[in-house]
Parts: C-alpha cells; structure tokens; sequence
C-alpha cells in the first residue's frame, strides 16, 4: 500500500521517480520477505519495467533520452510524437513481435490496396497513442512501438477481407519431443483469438502500477482500423 500512495502522488510531479521512490524500490527489491506470494509475483513482472529508469536517473539525472526525444509523451511531446513514436521500439524482442504481425497483415493489405495501407498504419497508431493515454498511461510515461499501427491494421483486414488466409506457425509440446509446423488460417479465426488475448490482458493489468505493454493502444488502434474499415466498405459500395 505505501508503494502504491507513494506511486500514486509521486507521478503528480514533475521529477519521476523521485529519490524517496527510488528508496522505496530498493528497499522491496532488497527484501525478499516484504511480499506474499501474489504480491511477489506481480512485483517480479514490474520491477524490471522499473530498473532501467532507475539506473538513468543515477547516472544521468536530468538528461533527455533518444526515447523521451522521439517517443509520445502525453504531458510534453507535440503532435509529431504521435506518429515518431510508431518507429521506436523497447528493444529486439519488441521488434521482432512488431515485425511479425505486421508482415501477417502487411501481406494481406499491400496485395490488395498497394500503399494506400499506409494511411490506416500511421493513423492507428496515433490513435492507439491517443487511447492509451486516456486508458492505460500516465501523462509521464514515454510511449515507443507500432503497435497501435499495426493493430489497426488487423482490425481493417478483419472486417474488410475476412477470408483472407495467412501462415500461422504452432508449437505443440505433450510429449518429450515437441512438434512444430506451419498452417494457412483465415483472419476471422486469427484475428478474433487475438483481440481477445488482448481484453483479457488488459483486464488483468489493469491495476498494476507499472505495466510495458499497450494493451491500450492496441484496442485503440483496432477499433481505429475496424471503423476505418466499415467506412471503406460503405464508400466502395456507394461507387
């Protein structure tokens, strides 16, 4: 409970985190027995999320990242962050997932429209932004990825071009020696496990103090693409 008053009043500043913060993290993270299970567990999820915003602070206070530069700050960045944000990413892992679900529904889209694509990825993303603010994020907190993009991106395939087919990979482990293969899926059974992967995850994190993923923003930028995509619809069948 101190930690989450602590949180809670520290993000009203201007400096975040504080140095009575910074203690405070140290002090659980040194502490093993200062936490029930549950409690330890959640800690272990957040805490990484956390340490590299301590070691900056430490080393150099003050100082402006290439990520608070360019990312979206909701208190700060102007407009443009809405969008320099969309090419920025937390790392290789964070990229590499980007990429992937990019090329499933890149390869849908750019096959059918060209680069006309690109409207939808770019607005989605500033859209995602725009509802992660409002629903998941703190005015301090930097946003970086594409997700948002390229949610709305999934979210106008699906209702534009259901039955397309993509290339899914599984790995299936139930005995010693695990199987792994690739198989075609339409979009109407990819893209709705996936929304509601999202959901379900947005509602389990939805009081944690610190959590690395959007799940926001990806909402948002599915629900961008999927009205961009009935518009669509509705102005080709006007034609």
């Amino acid at each position: 409970q101190e930690m989450k008053d602590r949180i809670t009043a520290d993000r009203q500043s201007e400096t975040f985190p504080s140095l009575p913060t910074l203690e405070l993290f140290r002090r659980i993270q040194e502490d093993p027995n200062s936490l029930n299970g549950e409690l330890r567990y959640k800690w272990n999820l957040q805490y990484p999320v956390f340490e590299p915003l301590l070691k900056a602070n430490v080393r150099k206070p003050g100082r402006q990242t290439f990520y608070n530069r360019w990312g979206y700050r909701p208190r700060e960045s102007d407009w443009s962050g809405l969008f320099t944000h969309q090419f920025l990413h937390a790392g290789f892992v964070h990229l590499l997932f980007n990429m992937l679900f990019l090329w499933t529904a890149g390869c849908v889209l750019e096959s059918k429209m060209g680069w006309k694509f690109l409207f939808i990825y770019f607005l989605g993303g500033a859209a995602g932004a725009l509802a992660q603010t409002h629903l998941g994020a703190s005015t301090f907190d930097t946003m970086v990825g594409a997700s948002g993009s390229i949610s709305a991106l999934l979210g106008f395939s699906l209702i534009v071009f259901p039955s397309a087919t993509v290339t899914l990979f599984y790995l299936l482990v139930i005995s010693i020696s695990p199987r792994t293969g690739f198989f075609e899926s339409p979009l109407w059974f990819f893209v709705p496990l996936w929304l509601f992967d999202q959901i379900w995850m947005s509602l389990l994190t939805a009081k944690m103090a610190f959590v690395n993923t959007g799940f926001a923003a990806h909402l948002g930028g599915f629900a961008f693409g999927a009205v961009s995509a009935l518009l669509y619809i509705f102005r080709r069948n006007r034609e």
